[in-house]
């Protein structure tokens, strides 16, 4: 004798499939282990980091549009190299002293003065541009101011991420900077050489002291707790016996002293190469400002690419080589698409 099942009642039909339930609470669970982006909670961290993924574009697009400009109106590789150096002297110059007083001064107050100026450096460059009145002098000028900016704003920003993120969010927070720096790199140059290419050089320096603008208007709204003990009683130092307490600390910290000398090392024998890149644009590869911006652009979204695997493997040291040969092969491209896959391939 055959039974047959029962037929389902209604309250069993209308029972959700434990499968499915099962399915999204692990779905649940992996996006509640996703802390990417945690720190952009905070609203007043979000502020800053807004304004330093717009600064970091702007500062990206300066590179490439005072490259081409210089080189446009000069054709000397020399002049192109001495502008390069204008802007980037200052860092080496006024870095100590700026974080000195980013220790001690209104850090609010210090990156909107910073931020301001900068916007003002580059209304000032646009409009000679625009009435034909640009000389190499004005470029040398504007490079070096832009230069000093840059030092004082960037240990500002880095102690605002930790005042604004806490101990708790900082590394992601810092994670967060460092791929705002990154994408800007990747994207800045590019945009620059479209903005060059369809408007001209004065609407470069335009959107870039509009970007400077709004990164200045959304530092205004930021809330900056009181200082810690530990930073008021650094503010409390003179400067004088801040810098000579930064000096001791790298030299009795080994480690520290050898990650300085090795980071040394490639910015001032590598890395300005890049520089150069309106010589391999023009000269070279016979395009403009947008091939020059995708060339960078490249190199850009190598590092990125490069950054996220170093990421993963246990002994990044053996990936050093990668650099000289990619800076080697890219010296003796003659075509387009081979130095652009050469800049991929560069971390």
């Amino acid at each position: 004798m055959t039974t047959r099942n029962p037929e389902p009642t209604g309250e069993t039909q209308g029972q959700t499939d434990p499968s499915a339930n099962a399915g999204g609470a692990k779905m649940r669970g992996l996006l509640s282990r996703i802390h990417t982006f945690d720190s952009l909670s905070i609203r007043d961290y979000r502020l800053l980091w807004l304004g330093q993924l717009d600064t970091s574009l702007g500062q990206w697009m300066d590179s490439i549009t005072r490259g081409y400009l210089i080189y446009h109106i000069t054709s000397s590789p020399l002049q192109l190299g001495l502008a390069a150096a204008m802007r980037g002297i200052p860092l080496f110059l006024f870095g100590i002293v700026a974080g000195a007083l980013a220790d001690r001064s209104g850090r609010k107050a210090q990156l909107i003065i910073a931020q301001v100026t900068n916007a003002a450096l580059n209304l000032i460059l646009a409009t000679l541009v625009l009435t034909d009145r640009v000389q190499p002098w004005h470029v040398y000028v504007t490079g070096f101011l832009v230069g000093t900016v840059q030092a004082f704003q960037n240990p500002t920003r880095q102690i605002l991420v930790n005042d604004l993120a806490g101990r708790r969010h900082l590394m992601n927070a810092l994670a967060l900077n460092s791929m705002a720096v990154n994408s800007s790199r990747a994207v800045g140059p590019a945009f620059a050489g479209l903005l060059i290419a369809t408007i001209g050089v004065h609407g470069s320096y335009y959107v870039q002291a509009a970007m400077f603008l709004l990164a200045t208007v959304w530092t205004i709204q930021m809330h900056i707790p009181e200082r810690s003990l530990e930073s008021a009683r650094v503010a409390r130092e003179s400067f004088f016996q801040s810098i000579t307490g930064g000096f001791a600390y790298v030299r009795a910290n080994s480690n520290i002293r050898t990650q300085l000398i090795l980071a040394l090392g490639p910015l001032t024998l590598g890395m300005p190469f890049t520089n150069m890149m309106p010589i391999f644009a023009k000269d070279v590869l016979h395009g403009g400002a947008q091939l020059q911006g995708f060339l960078l652009s490249a190199f850009g979204i190598g590092s990125l690419m490069g950054a996220l695997v170093v990421a993963s493997i246990p002994r990044a040291g053996t990936l050093t080589p990668c650099r000289r040969s990619s800076v080697l092969w890219f010296s003796v491209s003659r075509y387009f698409s081979l130095a652009c896959r050469i800049g991929f391939g560069c971390p």
